[in-house]
Formats: structure tokens, C-alpha cells, sequence
């Protein structure tokens, strides 16, 4: 276990690895100067932005980005579960607002791609088929006033049964 302190003030506390790659724009410059390694493993990152936006990560991770299964939740409230690959969900998974599954199904590049429900504050909710984070293909939408569209679904918008 170790711990590495960044120059903006993100923390990470958990397991590492020797740098093995050329940092890209995800992993902070300054993180291949750390002899310490990479993150690696399990552990836990504070990444902030600024003071009032940030976001803890908690799980798996591999050449320094979340890999495998973890929980991201942001100082805005938004928590964000499930497959990481690359920094992005991608698998499972699922956002919480206020503790409110408002988004959940499979995920690709971190964007909803495939089966998945997506529930709205004022009560409106959507099941279906999404394509890069639009509903797309078979779906149905059931709005809060009792209105119901299900058929097919063309980037985000509806087009018949």
C-alpha cells in the first residue's frame, strides 16, 4: 500500500505498479514522475478538480486508471457504479442520484450502448435500446402524466411502433 500525493492536491491511497506506459491525457503528467508507480490494484482516488468539484474512486485500477469493478462518486451527488475499462464505465452498471437509480444497463466507452433504464426527476422513465447514450431501437417511454410511446426510437427520439 502506498500513498501518492499529487500537485493539485488528489490523493491516492492503494496498491501500485512501475510505470509500464506513456501517461496520456487521463493520467496527471506528473504521475510519471512519482517513483513510487502507477496505480495499480485496489485502491482509492480523491481526484480534484478545484475545490468544489471533485470525485472519489474506489475499486480496481491498472496502469493508473480504473479497471475492473468500482464506485465514482462526485461532490455533485452523482454516484456512478459498476465496469471500468480505461477510466470509463464500460459493462454494467449504473448512476445514482440522491440515492435514485436514475440510469442503469450496459455501458460502452462510458456512455449507455445496448439494454438499459433511464428514470427522470420529475418521473418520466425510459426502457429500452440506447446507442451511445440515446435511446435507439425498441423502447418504451412512460411519461409521468400517463402518456405512453413504445416502439422503435431513432437517436433520442421517437418514431413509431
Amino acid at each position: 500500500m502506498e500513498k501518492l500525493t499529487f500537485e493539485d492536491g488528489s490523493v491516492y491511497e492503494g496498491e501500485t505498479a512501475p510505470l509500464a506506459f506513456k501517461p496520456d491525457t487521463f493520467v496527471k503528467p506528473f504521475l510519471a514522475r512519482h517513483a513510487g508507480g502507477v496505480p495499480h490494484g485496489k485502491g482509492k482516488l480523491t481526484e480534484k478538480f478545484n475545490e468544489d468539484f471533485f470525485y472519489v474512486y474506489e475499486g480496481d485500477f491498472a496502469d493508473g486508471k480504473p479497471n475492473g469493478k468500482g464506485v465514482k462518486t462526485w461532490s455533485s451527488g452523482l454516484v456512478q457504479e459498476g465496469d471500468w475499462v480505461n477510466g470509463s464505465l464500460h459493462g454494467k452498471g449504473k448512476e445514482i442520484v440522491n440515492g435514485i437509480i436514475v440510469t442503469e444497463g450496459d455501458w460502452i466507452n462510458g456512455k449507455m450502448d445496448g439494454k438499459g433504464k433511464k428514470k427522470y426527476a420529475g418521473g418520466d422513465a425510459y426502457e429500452g435500446s440506447f446507442v451511445e447514450g440515446m435511446y435507439h431501437g425498441k423502447g418504451k417511454m412512460t411519461y409521468v402524466d400517463g402518456r405512453v410511446e413504445e416502439g422503435v426510437w431513432v437517436r433520442g427520439k421517437f418514431v413509431g411502433e
